[in-house]
């Protein structure tokens, strides 16, 4: 057994390291980015830089600085799109062309609308001189030469730069301002990229004689396509968000209205959300250098704009993103409630502190060598985008771990950042969702992919296509295929495949710089996940199987089982209720009698029964509970059992009622007692003998419908009284049956029936509804009372039982 386990082990491994050599084989023609990266580090990139600054006679030590690695998007994709990616790469490599730059800006902390002295330096990937900027205040003064002199100093500058054949360049424009205290010139050249419309240009200005800006960059023509698949694109993209707020609304709203109604827990969502927001701190401090660079709030300073751009984005951005964990985490409980062992062994066994398990064993791995495999397909799915349908693989304008005082941090963020928000919501949420929503795994699967494409098109840059909507592809894909490890696998196992493919994404570009100290992060980052390849196949070898135990059940999960155990319950009395009442409607001669009873709750304490008596006599019940629910359902019961005992051995209504009376007193708790109506009818008299315990009184219509008369003997509540006080208040009563008449007995379920303004039915409208409405059969007038009552009530619920007796006598 163990060796056939690690033989699948093995080859696992052979095919994972076999897709990531596939996948870094393919990436420089799907990953146009990759040639570009830098050739020096940061702190080489700034020595550069400072010695330009030396050179130029700038004081730099003065100033703030920040600096980042960046790319000419625009320009670079241009060229893609006239050369290919393959000549693209080679002239990015080659650093020919100024397209991936280190750029520092140096700054000091003075209000926008002050004069600030500003100074901005670019250098090549290999530490290549590109440009500088240098804006003193207007209140410098320099000296004034004339628009002959400008071209002859900037040539001198250039050719004491050294670092382009100046000589190739054209001079195009020159701009001469004079101004109060200075002659601002300024100058372009050019010259054409072999192959292209693209223009190399630099751009040199000049404050007097001083050279106060080189600017050397490429300059792309305007597309025709472009305004028409940007536009698309911007519309897009805008589709993409709303897609992503109908999703989060959605979490939203599903997650107040369960934790509203106590099926939720909150602990372990509140912790995978404080993860997420953690990570999302993280980044910014770890990329202060670039942290809202082309920002700008009013007036404020540089320096202190950061700090308040930071702060918004902590108290908005990251707690919107808070609060979308959050809620899908907790959604996710209840959409896999039942099922969490499945789904969620290997994460329950990490957070209970149990690291080497079989479950941790079983999913770890897998998840490595899934992520190794679909960073292998990926490529392949891109290099097919690229190739048969035509799509551009665009540039991204930076990479933001090059930029940061950490990379490995930043690429850790990032990781963990995307791999546990798309797990999280994606997966454990959506797809939970939409399969047991849709009662389909395969439905579930691809509604959750669509979704996971479209924000990803918008929200994320894994992958970049021209136009956009081809970027949907491999998101979709990505999504489908995750998606179907969580189903498979559990969360675990597509938590660790995530990671590990964004991994990969990730140190492509590390190693691809040939720094040795981004490879040595790249090299660290790749042994962690070897690492947890190692615990994994110890848990998986070694360990033991975590157990779910009730114990660590989480409370709302033993709340939510116990509400469907009681629900199941009180559906099995619901039934054993109904079952209780009269199951067909008596025949009597001359009389058409029909009774309905309907619960609020799932059983109730109305009820109403048909008895037969002696000489073909009828005895007819109605009775109220007071209160709802199970105990007003056993009382009912009771009540049922005890009438029916003492029914048959006197037609006496009053002694039949005393009878009840003495027993439900011994019998139920002193603050409950039951109203109850009852009547025995003579088919052959036409007599009606009755008597009433504190219940509604009956309502009889006559032929004419004129003036109905009431049927209210008095009587207190069954159960209220030992029996002396009882049997003196009963009244028993008598009435002659006329020939159209209607008899309706009733419980207050009906008249006090509210709708949502709180306002009852009451008796007065109930009495002239059947009298308007006394046209039919007993069961006629029964059914259109309670439509009657249900369109008065509307939206609001019904509140209390309503049971009804209608007797008609031909």
């Amino acid at each position: 057994m163990k060796s056939n386990l690690m033989t699948r082990i093995t080859l696992f491994i052979i095919v994972a390291i076999s897709s990531i050599y596939f996948g870094f084989y393919f990436s420089p023609f799907t990953t146009p980015n990759l040639a570009g990266v830098p050739k020096i580090s940061k702190n080489e990139a700034r020595e550069k830089v400072h010695a330009i600054l030396d050179k130029y006679g700038f004081d730099y030590t003065q100033y703030y600085e920040f600096g980042y690695f960046g790319y000419d998007a625009s320009g670079s994709n241009y060229l893609i799109s006239e050369l290919g990616v393959e000549r693209f790469q080679h002239i990015s490599a080659a650093d020919s062309l100024p397209i991936n730059y280190w750029q520092f800006e140096y700054y000091q902390n003075v209000p926008k609308n002050k004069e600030e002295d500003y100074m901005r330096v670019k250098v090549s990937a290999k530490g290549k001189f590109i440009a500088f900027l240098h804006s003193p205040p207007d209140s410098v003064k320099a000296d004034f030469i004339t628009a002959e002199e400008a071209p002859q100093i900037a040539r001198r500058y250039m050719e004491n730069l050294d670092v382009v054949a100046f000589d190739e360049y054209t001079l195009q424009e020159t701009k001469h301002q004079e101004k109060e205290n200075r002659i601002e010139t300024s100058l372009q050249y050019e010259k054409p990229v072999k192959g292209t419309k693209v223009k190399d240009v630099i751009s040199i200005n000049l404050f007097g004689t001083k050279v106060v800006s080189v600017n050397h960059y490429i300059q792309e023509p305007s597309l025709d396509t472009a305004g028409s698949f940007g536009g698309a694109n911007i519309l897009f993209n805008s589709f993409s968000i709303l897609i992503y707020l109908a999703l989060t609304l959605l979490s939203l709203l599903l997650f107040l209205k369960r934790y509203h109604n106590g099926k939720l827990s909150i602990s372990q969502a509140a912790w995978a959300g404080i993860a997420v927001y953690l990570v999302l701190v993280i980044g910014p401090i770890n990329s202060w250098d670039i942290w809202a660079v082309g920002n700008s709030i009013g007036g404020v300073g540089r320096f202190y704009m950061k700090f308040i751009i930071f702060g918004i984005q902590m108290i908005i951005t990251y707690i919107f993103l808070f609060s979308n964990t959050f809620t899908a985490w907790a959604n996710g409980d209840y959409e896999l409630q039942g099922r969490q062992f499945r789904y969620l062994s290997g994460v329950d066994s990490i957070i209970n502190g149990n690291f080497i398990t079989k479950n941790v064993g079983r999913e770890v791995p897998i998840g490595l060598a899934y992520g190794a495999l679909i960073f292998g397909f990926m490529q392949l799915v891109s290099y097919g985008i690229m190739h048969l349908l035509g799509a551009r693989a665009d540039v991204s304008s930076n990479v933001s771990f090059f930029s940061s005082y950490l990379p490995i941090i930043s690429l850790f963020t990032s990781i963990l950042y995307f791999a546990l928000f798309d797990e999280i919501f994606f997966r454990k949420f959506l797809v939970t969702y939409f399969k047991n929503k849709t009662k389909s795994t395969f439905y579930g699967l691809v509604i959750s992919a669509i979704g996971y494409a479209f924000v990803n098109i918008f929200f994320n840059n894994q992958f970049d296509f021209w136009p956009s909507y081809y970027t949907l592809i491999p998101y979709f894909l990505l999504g489908l295929i995750q998606g179907w490890i969580f189903v498979q696998y559990g969360l675990l196992a597509s938590i660790t495949s995530g990671t590990f493919f964004i991994t990969l994404q990730g140190v492509r570009f590390l190693f691809a710089t040939g720094i040795s100290g981004y490879i040595f992060d790249g090299v660290v980052v790749l042994a962690l996940f070897a690492l947890l390849l190692i615990i994994g196949i110890i848990g998986l070898v070694k360990g033991k199987s975590f157990k779910y135990t009730v114990e660590m059940e989480p409370a709302h999960i033993r709340r939510i089982k116990e509400r469907t155990r009681m629900q199941k319950e009180l559906e099995i009395a619901k039934k054993v209720q109904l079952g209780l009442l009269p199951k067909e409607q008596p025949s009597l001669k001359g009389y058409d009698i029909a009774g309905i009873c309907i619960p609020a709750l799932e059983v109730g304490g109305d009820y109403f029964d048909f008895i037969y008596l002696k000489d073909g006599k009828l005895g007819i019940a109605i009775a109220d509970v007071s209160g709802k629910g199970v105990p007003a359902a056993i009382y009912m019961t009771l009540t049922k059992g005890i009438l029916q005992s003492h029914a048959e051995s006197t037609l006496s209504p009053k002694t039949v009622l005393s009878k009840v009376n003495n027993l439900m007193y011994r019998t139920i708790d002193r603050s409950w007692y039951v109203s109850m109506f009852y009547a025995v009818i003579d088919p052959e008299s036409r007599k009606l003998v009755f008597s009433r315990a504190g219940h509604n009184p009956a309502i009889v219509l006559n032929r004419d419908k004129n003036d109905p008369q009431w049927l209210q003997p008095a009587g207190i509540g069954l159960g209220l009284e030992e029996g002396e006080i009882f049997s003196k208040t009963l009244v028993e009563g008598e009435l002659q049956l006329e020939a159209g008449s209607t008899l309706i007995f009733y419980t207050d379920g009906f008249t006090e029936a509210m709708n949502t303004h709180e306002e009852e039915y009451g008796e007065e409208r109930f009495i002239k509804f059947l009298n308007e409405n006394d046209t039919g059969t007993a069961n006629d007038l029964v059914n259109k009372a309670i439509m009657e009552i249900r369109r008065f009530a509307g939206e609001a619920e019904q509140h209390d039982d309503m049971t009804m007796v209608v007797l008609k006598a031909f």
